[in-house]
């Protein structure tokens, strides 16, 4: 039996990856937890990418947005976003992570926890195919209801 190859036409390339922070100082879990209703954001990252069509036509790629928490094994899924572009084109995409991308349900505390700590943010179509990662330092750990 002869072997079909498939040929792919679009590919997609991922480069520039930059991480914007902004964390409230001084904010900490034990000593207040936040809720949907207080205005206060302690913590959220500005994911920038650049992705480009580099293939012989037009199509369309899923990127997947990971955060990979310091307490956890494993890297979840946070943000998914589909990117249409034309042979040739390029897009730098601007995806904001808010407080609920970090945190982890504690059952003791009766509430979701962002510890401290180096966070890993990963990007590619899946999390087998990672094209770009970063890491950022979260000073200020915090916790919060949804």
């Amino acid at each position: 039996m002869e072997e079909k190859k498939i040929e792919t036409f679009t590919k997609f390339e991922y480069r520039d990856l930059e991480l914007t922070l902004e964390e409230e100082v001084g904010m900490d879990y034990s000593n207040k937890i936040f809720t949907n209703e207080d205005s206060i954001t302690p913590l959220e990252v500005t994911v920038s990418i650049t992705v480009q069509n580099v293939g012989n036509c037009d199509g369309a790629e899923t990127i997947h947005v990971y955060v990979k928490n310091p307490k956890a094994s494993i890297a979840r899924s946070v943000h998914k976003l589909e990117v249409c572009l034309k042979k040739g084109e390029e897009k730098t995409i601007e995806i904001c992570l808010k407080k609920e991308a970090f945190g982890l349900y504690q059952e003791e505390k009766k509430c979701f926890v962002a510890e401290e700590g180096t966070f890993e943010i990963q990007i590619g179509t899946a999390l087998d195919d990672i094209r770009l990662q970063e890491e950022f330092e979260l000073e200020h750990g915090y916790a919060y209801l949804t």
